[in-house]
């Protein structure tokens, strides 16, 4: 299965990393409870963060998930919004948004989840996947619990980094 198209084109390393990552820990979950509990125990933004107990061992009792597709509109409607938010009169980018872009480039409804992270400084790919895991696990309400990356019906994904003066980076 090719997961890349002819017009897959990653603007830098990190978006790169981060596809490949959410792919390995879609083939071999457990391949992510050591990063997970090294990116929770090592990034201030997440250790105290609520559920991680339960991601650790779902984690490890996972079966392999089909991988996702770096889907070209969802990364165009990405770097779309990004752009806006990276804008120079932008003080500090807005969380989300990327969903609303790919409705508006598509022209109707479409299903997704946003994952939007200033600020992040961390070593790598598979570090900002622990992080969005942590994360979503966090959340609470209907969504307690539960990740995108490891949802069976997520099909598709798309990637932005983009530089931003005020939050380092948005991602």
């Amino acid at each position: 299965m090719n997961l890349l198209t002819k017009e897959s084109k990653f603007e830098n390393e990190l978006e790169r990393q981060i596809f490949m990552a959410i792919n390995v820990c879609r083939f071999d979950p457990k391949v992510f409870v050591p990063i997970v509990q090294r990116v929770r125990d090592r990034c201030p933004l997440v250790s105290q963060a609520a559920n991680t107990g339960v991601l650790l061992k779902q984690l490890s009792a996972m079966v392999r998930l089909p991988p996702v597709i770096y889907d070209v509109p969802a990364v165009d409607a990405c770097r779309q919004n990004n752009v806006v938010q990276c804008a120079p009169t932008v003080q500090y980018p807005q969380m989300g948004g990327n969903v609303a872009m790919l409705q508006k480039l598509v022209g109707g409804p479409v299903p997704g989840e946003d994952f939007t992270l200033p600020r992040f400084e961390v070593a790598s790919g598979a570090d900002f996947v622990a992080v969005q895991l942590i994360m979503d696990f966090a959340r609470e309400g209907a969504f307690s619990c539960m990740s995108p990356i490891l949802n069976f019906d997520v099909t598709r994904l798309g990637i932005s980094n983009r530089a931003n003066r005020a939050t380092i980076n948005l991602v």
